[in-house]
């Protein structure tokens, strides 16, 4: 049996219910997930059955600065595990949601500058639901602006494109000096977007010492892990992360990143079919561990 720890619904980006992601992973004999939906955890209260483990997770966009100004293309997201309703990371996240709905304001107006023209009132959502880009990508698609949703980040919505913007984001800094304060689990995931290069994937020359100073300096400020089992990660890649976070003493996770209908081909629990993802059970029993050793 594996597990998988990065999972999206559609109280984020995407498209299957939280009692529905528990059921297909009970079909799929996962031992255990974790659902990270973006900047929410409000998806949880809607599980009324609990048949395999879920952990109470999310998933957060940050700021930082001195990799922005090095490659506007960089992205920092840290996983959370363990969050509760009543901490201080609960009311950040919030503030977030709030600040994404202005946010999402901007880029539809940034858009229509560039002559596209999508209106976020024609997504089908529920109050409790949290927009972002790819929902602003599927209009763009369904407008016939762009052919697919990746077209729609790397022409314009993607990091450092002409529509993007990051002001709904909270500085690294604050962010897991927060969740340290909440006693949640933080884990940098998919750790190749700190500094993203064409075909890197391909490549596999990204884990080198530039790698590993950012682990340090994020490690300083209170990281917990690292994402080394992500879908887009080939056996030399995981195992190479697997080595880096042995030596920088940091937990592993590991997860599909699945978004239903969002990612087409992309499997809850075995992410690609050309890499499937088989996440050791021993990871979360790790995770707990650590969890434990800091409530």
């Amino acid at each position: 049996m594996s597990i998988d720890l990065h999972i999206h619904t559609n109280f984020s980006d995407g498209t299957d219910s939280p009692q529905e992601i528990v059921e297909k992973s009970e079909k799929l004999g996962l031992k255990a997930i974790a659902i990270t939906d973006h900047e929410t955890i409000k998806g949880f209260s809607k599980i009324t059955k609990e048949s395999i483990e879920v952990i109470r997770g999310v998933e957060i966009s940050a700021k930082w600065d001195a990799l922005s100004e090095k490659n506007p293309e960089s992205g920092i997201h840290i996983l959370m595990y363990f969050v509760e309703e009543k901490s201080d990371i609960n009311i950040l996240l919030e503030e977030v949601r709030e600040n994404k709905k202005s946010r999402n304001s901007q880029i539809l107006e940034k858009l229509k500058t560039l002559g596209i023209h999508v209106d976020l009132n024609e997504v089908e959502t529920h109050n409790d639901q949290v927009l972002g880009r790819p929902h602003i990508a599927a209009l763009m698609v369904q407008h016939e602006y762009v052919s697919n949703i990746p077209e729609a980040f790397n022409l314009y919505l993607g990091n450092g494109r002409p529509a993007y913007i990051d002001l709904h984001q909270i500085s690294i800094t604050k962010l897991i000096e927060i969740a340290k304060a909440s006693k949640v689990i933080t884990v940098l995931a998919h750790p190749h977007t700190l500094d993203p290069k064409k075909n890197m994937l391909i490549n596999n020359n990204w884990i080198n010492t530039s790698l590993t100073k950012n682990l340090k300096e994020l490690m300083s400020m209170g990281l917990t892990g690292i994402e080394t089992y992500y879908s887009s990660y080939d056996f030399s890649i995981r195992k190479q992360l697997s080595k880096f976070a042995n030596e920088l003493n940091l937990i592993e996770t590991g997860g599909s990143d699945y978004h239903g209908e969002i990612k087409l081909d992309l499997r809850l629990g075995t992410g690609w079919k050309n890499k499937p993802l088989a996440v050791p059970d021993e990871f979360l029993d790790k995770l707990k561990d650590k969890y434990e050793s800091i409530k």
